[in-house]
């Protein structure tokens, strides 16, 4: 049996052309949230394998990896630590002792409706305000809330009403160039005050970033 031939895999023209494919893919992409990028990453490592290997001196190929590794530990750093300089991302940033006052809001909601099972939407997906972390806090408290993330997707009148309670920021919401479906959604709730979808505007809280964060209730949970 004849051996397939594979010599259009080691064109270096195929391997850029792949690249220059993934990275417009990439940029095209108006919400750069990780359920987008973290699928194509094995076949991006792979194709970084298949362009170092590409390179026809070994000098060049040291040097590739050498950049690589340089590269990644400079993300991890700035990202984890901020050193050289800080980066944002959406789920990792520098420690903070900034005091965000997320289980405050949940024991507010406790006080307030008691331990029935609600439905808490959060809108905003921030390094130390976004639904993991509400999340945690929820499980800390052994509270009997489910904690949903509502900016992901286009608004609609079904994510809207599914929730009982809606978590919102004004300004900042989350990173640049992933808010789009998250402005959205803040201007369809406040523009309207809410009333439309049958909430009332419940509580506010003052965060650290100098902006504030409003509780959006249900009309039938008003007491």
């Amino acid at each position: 049996m004849p051996e397939p031939d594979l010599s259009i895999y080691d064109s270096h023209g195929t391997t850029a052309g792949l690249e220059a494919i993934e990275e417009t893919v990439f940029a095209g992409v108006p919400v750069k949230d990780d359920r987008f990028v973290v699928p194509v990453l094995p076949a991006l490592a792979l194709l970084t394998v298949a362009g170092i290997g590409a390179l026809p001196k070994p000098i060049l190929r040291k040097t590739a990896m050498a950049g690589l590794f340089l590269a990644a530990g400079m993300q991890f750093f700035m990202y984890s630590f901020g050193w050289p300089v800080r980066m944002e991302y959406v789920f990792s940033s520098p420690p903070s002792s900034e005091h965000w006052p997320l289980p405050e809001m949940l024991a507010a909601v406790e006080g307030q409706f008691g331990r029935q099972p609600l439905s808490i939407g959060i809108l905003p997906s921030l390094p130390y305000f976004n639904v993991s972390v509400f999340q945690y806090f929820n499980k800390i408290g052994r509270y009997p809330y489910e904690i949903r993330d509502v900016g992901n997707v286009p608004v609609t009148q079904q994510i809207i009403q599914d929730c009982d309670l809606l978590i919102l920021k004004n300004d900042l919401l989350t990173i640049p160039g992933t808010a789009m479906y998250r402005e959205k959604f803040f201007e369809t709730l406040k523009k309207r005050s809410g009333r439309a979808y049958g909430y009332y505007d419940w509580m506010h809280f003052r965060l650290p970033d100098k902006t504030n964060a409003y509780i959006f209730v249900k009309e039938r949970l008003r007491r």
